[in-house]
């Protein structure tokens, strides 16, 4: 539930007991029509969120939780934001949310980002799920790549298209090469 007190914004969620999408995404118990069912409640959540002027900023798989009840729920609103407070209160040098999932415009530092980019962490999401990987792959050491001259990869890859599923050859499960 998002309220204000005092003017001030807060955020009031329910404990949600169950894992993690990722867990999903990788179990061969989840059906391709519960996977579908949770990518709707992911997509009204980040609906909901955005029409209370929210920004997630890090939308990733394991920040969605699944309950025993196969309901989808977005949590760790930590690097969240109002859209209509301007500039964030971070510093601008920091690079704020996971490298695999932030948008261009987050990579490049932009202070004016919008409901495009937790939409777009949302499809690298679906992505994920229907390759079996992340569009743009990185280094496995992340922390070097954290570093000061982390933007720049970004830039960088900003401009390429992600790689085909026809690429991915068997990787890719017959029933997802049509989503």
């Amino acid at each position: 539930h998002f309220s204000r007190y005092q003017d001030e914004p807060y955020l009031v969620m329910k404990f949600v007991e169950g894992q993690t999408l990722k867990a999903e995404m990788t179990s061969p118990a989840t059906s391709f029509d519960q996977m579908l069912k949770y990518f709707e409640g992911i997509a009204d959540g980040l609906t909901y969120a955005h029409q209370q002027g929210i920004l997630h900023r890090d939308v990733k798989p394991s920040n969605i939780l699944v309950d025993h009840a196969h309901r989808a729920y977005i949590t760790d609103f930590g690097l969240a934001r109002l859209m209509q407070a301007g500039q964030s209160t971070l510093s601008q040098d920091m690079l704020m949310g996971t490298p695999h999932y932030i948008s261009p415009e987050q990579a490049r530092g932009s202070q004016d980002i919008g409901t495009g980019a937790d939409i777009y962490s949302f499809a690298v999401i679906l992505y994920e799920w229907v390759v079996g990987r992340v569009p743009f792959g990185l280094a496995q050491d992340h922390a070097r790549h954290l570093a000061v001259g982390i933007r720049e990869k970004f830039r960088r890859r900003a401009g390429r298209q992600p790689a085909s599923n026809r690429r991915c050859g068997d990787a890719v499960p017959c029933d997802r090469t049509g989503v």
